[in-house]
C-alpha cells in the first residue's frame, strides 16, 4: 500500500528527469554566468564608506610618517659587536629615509 502511494506522489523514472533538470541548469550557469572574480578599489571597503571617510579625514588633520618597527635578538645585547651593529643599523635606516 506505501508503494502505490509513494508511486502516485513520484512518478516512476522522475529521479531521471530531475538530474536532467539540475544538468541542464548547471550548463546554464556555467555558460551565462561569470565566475571570475572582480577585485577593485571598493572590493574591501568602499571610498563610499563612512569609516573610511573618517579615518581619511583624521588622517588629513593628523598628518603622520610612516613607522617602522624592527624586532632584533640576540643572547647578550649589551655586547660592544651587538651596540655597534644596531648602530649601523640605525644609521643607514635614517639614510635611507631621508
Amino acid at each position: 500500500m506505501k508503494r502505490r502511494i509513494r508511486e502516485k506522489l513520484i512518478p516512476s523514472g522522475s529521479h531521471w528527469a530531475m538530474l536532467g533538470v539540475v544538468t541542464v541548469l548547471f550548463i546554464l550557469v556555467a555558460v551565462f554566468v561569470d565566475l571570475r572574480p572582480v577585485v577593485d578599489e571598493n572590493f574591501f571597503f568602499s571610498t563610499s564608506d563612512p569609516g573610511v571617510r573618517q579615518t581619511k579625514k583624521i588622517e588629513q588633520h593628523f598628518p603622520s610618517k610612516p613607522e617602522l618597527i624592527l624586532t632584533v635578538s640576540s643572547r647578550n645585547i649589551s655586547s660592544p659587536r651587538y651596540l655597534e651593529r644596531i648602530q649601523n643599523s640605525h644609521g643607514e635606516l635614517m639614510k635611507s629615509t631621508v
